[in-house]
C-alpha cells in the first residue's frame, strides 16, 4: 500500500479536501494536511492545514498564526481574510500590528467581525456579533437553566417520524422550544409538532422562509461561524426585530467531532451544547424528531429537497442519543 509520505503535496491536499467533503472528520484528515505542508511549505498548504484543524474544532496555534501573518503580504485577498479571521479568534492582540487596510478588507467580507477587527469604530447589529458572544452565551446559559427549573426544554428536529405522533401539546408546554431550519409549521401540523418557538437554529446555507414568529434566540449552527460566515442575510431581519444572535462555541463543536468522527447534525450539536450548559443534567430536556434520520429520507411534511445529508454519521448520532438515557424522548 502506498504511504502518504510518497504522495506529492497537491495530491495530499486534494485527498484531504475529499475527506472533508465526505464528512470523514478523523485524525487522518489532519495528518494528510500536515504532511502536505511538510512536503511543500507554502501559504496554500499552510492554510489548508489550518482550515483542517478548524474543521476539527481547533483554532490557530501561535506558531501557525505567526507563520501565516509572515506570508500575508504575498497572499491574495481571500487568503488574507481567512488568516485575519483565524487570528481574530485565537490571538486578537496581534491584530493591532497589522495594516488597517487589511483589517477593513476583512471586516467587509466578514461583517460579524467588524468590532473585533476595527475596535475604534462604532458597530451595531452584525458588526458586534463576535464581540458580544461571551455575554450572549452567558445570557443563553442562564435562560437554559431557568427553563430547566420550570417546565423544561424541548429540542424539536425535523425527522420524518415526528409526523407519526401527536406531540404538539407536550412540546408547546415546555418553557423553551428549539426548532431547526424549515421546521414543520402551520395549522395542519400543530397537533404533531406544535407552534411555539423560542430558539431558531439555522444552517449557514439555509435559504428557506424565516420562522412564523420572531424567536428570542437565533443560533447559526456550525463551528463558531462568526469567524467564517460571509452572508448573514437570512438572520439579519430577525436581528433587526430584536432576536439575539448566537453562534455555537468552538469547544462544543470539537467535542461533537471527536465523539462522532464527522460533522454533527444541528440537532446533536444543540443537544451537546445544552449538555455542556446543564453539566450533563439532561432530565429536563425533551427530544422529538432528532436522531431518527435515514440517509436521504425527507421530512414528510416538506419537499424531498429538505432530506438529510450523507456528511453526518447518523449511526453514531443514534448511539450518542442512546448513551444519554436521561433525555426524554417523544419520538
Amino acid at each position: 500500500m502506498l504511504s502518504l509520505a510518497a504522495l506529492p503535496a497537491w495530491v495530499l491536499t486534494l485527498y484531504g479536501r475529499r475527506l472533508r467533503k465526505a464528512g470523514h472528520y478523523r485524525r487522518n484528515m489532519l495528518e494528510v494536511a500536515f504532511k502536505a505542508w511538510r512536503l511543500h511549505s507554502s501559504a496554500r498548504t499552510l492554510l489548508h492545514w489550518a482550515a483542517t484543524r478548524r474543521d476539527l474544532g481547533l483554532p490557530l496555534s501561535r506558531r501557525m498564526a505567526h507563520n501565516l501573518l509572515a506570508l500575508m503580504p504575498s497572499m491574495p485577498s481571500w487568503q488574507r481574510v481567512w488568516v485575519l479571521a483565524g487570528v481574530a479568534e485565537a490571538f486578537p492582540v496581534l491584530l493591532s500590528k497589522l495594516p488597517s487596510a487589511w483589517r477593513q478588507e476583512a471586516a467587509r467580507k466578514l461583517p460579524a467581525l467588524g468590532m473585533t477587527l476595527i475596535p475604534d469604530l462604532s458597530h451595531q447589529n452584525l458588526g458586534a456579533v463576535a464581540a458580544q458572544q461571551i455575554v450572549l452565551r452567558q445570557d443563553f446559559a442562564h435562560t437554559v437553566w431557568a427553563s430547566a427549573r420550570r417546565s423544561g426544554l424541548a429540542v424539536v428536529g425535523n425527522a420524518a417520524q415526528l409526523c407519526e405522533v401527536c406531540a404538539g401539546e407536550a412540546i408547546d408546554a415546555c418553557s423553551l422550544v428549539v426548532r431547526f431550519n424549515h421546521y414543520g409549521r402551520g395549522h395542519a401540523l400543530k397537533e404533531c409538532v406544535g407552534n411555539k418557538i423560542d430558539v431558531w437554529v439555522v444552517s449557514p446555507a439555509y435559504k428557506g422562509p424565516p420562522p412564523l414568529a420572531v424567536p428570542t434566540w437565533v443560533v447559526v449552527t456550525g463551528p463558531a461561524m462568526e469567524y467564517k460566515l460571509q452572508n448573514w442575510q437570512t438572520v439579519q431581519p430577525l436581528v433587526n426585530q430584536g432576536s439575539k444572535l448566537l453562534t455555537v462555541p468552538l469547544k462544543v463543536w470539537r467535542t461533537c467531532v471527536q465523539q462522532l468522527q464527522a460533522p454533527p447534525s444541528a440537532g446533536i450539536l444543540m443537544l451537546s451544547w445544552l449538555e455542556h450548559i446543564l453539566h450533563h443534567q439532561l432530565e429536563q430536556v425533551t427530544v422529538a424528531g432528532v436522531g431518527d434520520h435515514d440517509e436521504g429520507r425527507p421530512y414528510k411534511a416538506l419537499n424531498a429537497q429538505f432530506g438529510s445529508t450523507s456528511r453526518h454519521n447518523w449511526r453514531a448520532e443514534a448511539a450518542w442519543l442512546k448513551q444519554r438515557p436521561s433525555l426524554r424522548r417523544l419520538v
